[in-house]
C-alpha cells in the first residue's frame, strides 16, 4: 500500500508539472478513481484523458495498472508495451514485464506480444 501510495503521489506531482488544468484534472480524477478500487470508472476516466489530452507515459502506466487488477493481463502488458516504446531507459522495465507476462498471459498471447519484441532488447535473459 505505501509503494501505491508512493507512485500515486509522484504522479501526480509529474502531472502538476507537466499538464494544463483541464488534464490534470482529468488525470487526478482517473488516479484517484483507480486508487479506491473503482477500475472500471478508472478505465473510462482515462479514456476521456486520452481523448482530451492525447496518450502519454502516465496514461499508458495507469493504463496497465488498472488492467492488472482487473486481471486483464493481456490489455495490460499491451498498455505496458505501449509506454516503454523505444525509450532506452525503460529497457529493464521492459524486461521485467516480459517475465511478468509469462507467468500471466497464455502462450499464444505471450508469443503474440512479447517474442517479437525481446530481442529487439541488448542483453536480453530468461
Amino acid at each position: 500500500m505505501k509503494l501505491k501510495l508512493t507512485i500515486a503521489i509522484l504522479l501526480l506531482i509529474i502531472t502538476n508539472a507537466a499538464f494544463s488544468n483541464s488534464c490534470d484534472d482529468i488525470y487526478t480524477q482517473a488516479l484517484k478513481t483507480h486508487l479506491s478500487g473503482n477500475y472500471k470508472t478508472a478505465l473510462s476516466l482515462l479514456e476521456k484523458y486520452k481523448n482530451t489530452c492525447g496518450k502519454d507515459a502516465v496514461y499508458y502506466y495507469l493504463k496497465g495498472e488498472t488492467y492488472f487488477l482487473l486481471k486483464e493481463y493481456y490489455k495490460a502488458f499491451k498498455s505496458y508495451l505501449s509506454l516503454y516504446g523505444n525509450n532506452p531507459r525503460y529497457k529493464t522495465l521492459k524486461k521485467r514485464m516480459l517475465k511478468l507476462a509469462k507467468y500471466f498471459l497464455t502462450s499464444e498471447q505471450y508469443i503474440e506480444l512479447a517474442y517479437p519484441i525481446k530481442n529487439k532488447i541488448p542483453d536480453y535473459k530468461k
